[in-house]
């Protein structure tokens, strides 16, 4: 569920943008960057958890970058590329992605078994997947 929701948002951003404009690649190109980096980011995030102590700190940053992230997505859902610039980001973004599901997988599952019964990091991951469901939707 929170790979489709990753993968899902990254493509949806890419769509979102494409279209019969152009001139704007440069710009796309860096949010889909910004994109992939706050996806990173939450990845590290989850692999730092190690005790039910981290999950608190760790939701907070979570919920951090899912603002950013929402805020850059905002920024450029009506930003139009071509077609062929459109595949451009995809191919870009593809093997990044691939790498970063595995990874994000396996992070949130061990982030999940330290977690104790402290229910902040699956509701941080819940609101990060429901902001990428967001863009995907409209």
């Amino acid at each position: 569920m929170l790979r489709r929701g990753m993968v899902g948002m990254v493509c949806a951003l890419t769509v979102a943008i494409a279209g019969c404009g152009s001139g704007n690649f440069e710009e796309a190109k860096k949010a889909n960057e910004e994109t992939v980096k706050s996806i990173e980011e939450i990845v590290v995030v989850l692999e730092g958890v190690n005790s039910p102590e981290d999950v608190n700190a760790a939701a907070a940053r979570i919920d951090e970058v899912t603002n950013n992230l929402r805020a850059t997505l905002t920024k450029v859902k009506d930003l139009k590329i071509t077609k062929s610039e459109a595949e451009q980001l995809q191919q870009i973004q593809q093997v990044r992605l691939s790498s970063l599901q595995g990874r994000m997988v396996a992070a949130a599952m061990k982030a999940n078994t330290h977690s104790g019964d402290n229910p902040a990091l699956a509701q941080a991951l819940q609101r990060f997947q429901d902001m990428g469901q967001s863009f995907t939707t409209e």
